[in-house]
């Protein structure tokens, strides 16, 4: 499906991460002409971040054709262990396992820039791909929008997404352009009061920083296998780590910071930070033979960063729009921020290829569409990895999730699982995969026969169901461990 005369029609993607790209690829096979600006020299920088992918974000990947690619370069995720402070087992969970079978897809870890990778080079044309182009101010009026970058380059368009990320200058345009209207609407209506407009350096988004992490990519160590994750529950610090396709290990040390506000920090490769933060979990026992350390020795890299969470107060404004981390941003703990990202661009997309007419009504009514289809998934995955992380480092108030645990069953987390994947979005105007049809037919069917049983489910409540309950409901038709 594409646009009738799209070469008319213009996207201007600001940010070539995850969901910018995505969203490019997507345009681009749909017939929507666009430009891409990145502010690094290259398109998939290098900066030691892993990246999870779940059946929710493999289910668009796949309709792009890039699933067979990212399969090659990574083994689905077998088993979680959760362990103590002392080393000591909580739950050993086999969940993720069973993905393929239930899902059609497995869960799957890699680095960031591979998949950035994956995703340009899918990319047929890449002359509208700009690298070392950094915005310095969007430019409104009814016909179009301007960008500028800082070293005056501009180009015209009939909608600017911001995809760039936890500190995006277009938010920025957005919040700036939503506060001029509100100054413009209070000081007419109460212009005789002499009504101070408001202060724009003072807007803010609902965005907080709680936690610091040190993230990194370690060389295998002997005794991990492919395949295995491990969470530890402790207060102050503590850690995740999870191996990917030859051993590669994938790892985050979480701090709780002294200041809840750090929207303006970035990452940083600080020496001393980075050396202090493993130290101080270096002695957290993963298995009998295996420590934090043996891991954060054999490191090639890492970086610090505060973890900003939260969603953006504004997504849009005029024909500005924002997706992935510009307007949401999560912990990493339920590996959704990447799947939520690419979810963002799908779900644009489709709202995009709806306009009948490229004029500014037509544009502004997309994007509220696009805004109340996904405010309400990616809170809930915010809320959601936000909490986990907080039981993760024992915050007070959160240590029944922790102690919940070791009686949580088979059918708990394939159940939370199919609540996190339900209602995910796809890209309508491209063809369902097999395997995506297999995801689909698996959810509905699931969600049926639970409501025929147990009424309506809202809300995310799910009843409690035993094992076999659970397994007679999905139609599961494998052996599985209890």
């Amino acid at each position: 499906m594409s646009l009738p005369n799209s070469r008319h029609f213009r996207v201007a993607i600001v940010g070539g991460g995850i969901a910018g790209l995505t969203l490019a690829l997507i345009l681009e096979r749909t017939g929507v002409s666009f430009v891409l600006w990145e502010g690094h020299e290259s398109i998939a920088p290098e900066i030691g971040a892993g990246i999870g992918l779940l059946p929710n974000g493999l289910r668009i990947l796949d309709q792009l054709g890039l699933l067979g690619e990212i399969e090659s370069r990574t083994v689905p995720l077998q088993i979680w262990h959760h362990i103590n402070s002392d080393g000591m087992a909580i739950s050993d969970v086999e969940a993720h396992k069973h993905y393929r079978h239930a899902f059609g897809y497995g869960s799957r870890f890699l680095r960031r820039s591979e998949l950035l990778q994956i995703l340009y080079g899918a990319i047929q044309n890449k002359d509208p791909v700009m690298t070392s182009t950094r915005l310095s101010n969007i430019e409104e009026s009814e016909q179009h929008s301007k960008i500028v970058s800082i070293d005056g380059r501009w180009v015209t368009a009939d909608i600017v997404v911001g995809a760039d990320g936890v500190h995006s200058p277009v938010r920025r345009c957005v919040e700036l352009f939503v506060g001029r209207d509100m100054s413009e609407t209070r000081m007419a209506a109460v212009a005789d009061k002499q009504t101070p407009a408001p202060d724009l350096a003072n807007i803010r988004s609902a965005r907080e920083a709680q936690f610091a992490c040190v993230f990194g990519i370690s060389s295998p160590v002997r005794g991990l296998e492919a395949g295995e994750c491990f969470a530890v529950y402790r207060r102050e610090a503590t850690i995740l780590v999870l191996t990917g396709k030859g051993g590669i290990v994938f790892w985050f040390v979480f701090e709780h910071r002294d200041e809840a506000d750090a929207l303006t920090e970035q990452p940083t490769d600080d020496t001393a930070d980075i050396e202090n933060a493993g130290r101080s979990v270096a002695h957290l026992q993963l298995t009998t033979s295996v420590t934090f350390g043996d891991i954060f020795a054999n490191r090639t890299s890492a970086r610090k960063t505060v973890l900003d969470e939260g969603l953006a107060t504004h997504w849009s404004a005029s024909r500005m729009v924002i997706i992935g981390d510009a307007a949401h941003t999560m912990v990493p703990h339920l590996a959704m921020g990447a799947n939520q990202a690419i979810e963002s661009a799908a779900a644009l997309s489709n709202e995009l290829l709806r306009i009948h007419q490229w004029e500014l009504g037509g544009i502004t009514g997309a994007i509220e569409r696009y805004t109340q289809v996904r405010r309400g998934r990616a809170a809930a995955a915010t809320n959601m990895a936000g909490m986990i992380c907080r039981a993760q480092l024992c915050c007070t108030g959160y240590d029944h999730i922790s102690s919940s645990i070791p009686r949580l069953k088979f059918a708990d987390w394939m159940v939370r699982a199919l609540v996190g994947f339900r209602g995910a979005a796809m890209v309508e105007s491209l063809p369902r995969t097999k395997r995506g049809q297999y995801f689909d037919e698996k959810m509905g069917r699931f969600f049926e026969r639970l409501e025929h049983r147990h009424g309506q489910v809202e809300g995310g409540k799910m009843p409690g169901l035993s094992n076999e309950e659970f397994l007679d409901i999905f139609d599961w038709a494998v052996d599985w461990k209890n």
